[in-house]
């Protein structure tokens, strides 16, 4: 299986103009959308591109989502949750982080590069085979 929702969400925000920090999005002068499905959102953070490239995915104006746990993508977040957590507890220790606030974290604390970065090493993760021996991700996910 392939990190396809990953993969979409890389892609749009690889350049940097497509990328944005302390919105979900931002219209072409740089204010914020509250929808990252808006029809001027023209740049979105790391929540937003996944809301943008997930419908079934809701995020609330803090930035915070939920989304359907037997959807196929939710293996998919939930690896990047992980790695995000794992991520900000090595970079920025003095910061408190809790799940779903860590994909927040690493947009708008450590920027651009750490979420290309975070998404690059999800998708390899996600895309190992079943049967492969996974690396330890470090921090385990808050139950």
């Amino acid at each position: 299986m392939r990190a396809n929702l990953l993969r979409r969400v890389r892609k749009r925000l690889t350049d940097t103009h497509h990328w944005a920090r302390y919105a979900l999005a931002r219209d072409k002068v740089g204010d914020r959308v509250s929808d990252p499905n808006d029809q001027e959102a023209v740049s979105w953070c790391l929540n937003g591109a996944l809301a943008k490239e997930w419908p079934a995915m809701k995020t609330t104006n803090r930035g915070t989502f939920s989304f359907p746990r037997s959807a196929p993508e939710a293996k998919q977040l939930d690896i990047l949750c992980q790695l995000a957590s794992k991520m900000i507890h090595e970079r920025e220790p003095d910061l408190i982080t809790t799940r779903g606030w860590s994909t927040i974290q690493v947009n708008n604390e450590l920027g651009h590069a750490a979420v290309l970065e975070l998404l690059d090493q999800a998708i390899q993760e996600y895309d190992l085979p079943e049967d492969a021996v996974h690396p330890p991700r470090g921090i385990p996910a808050p139950t």
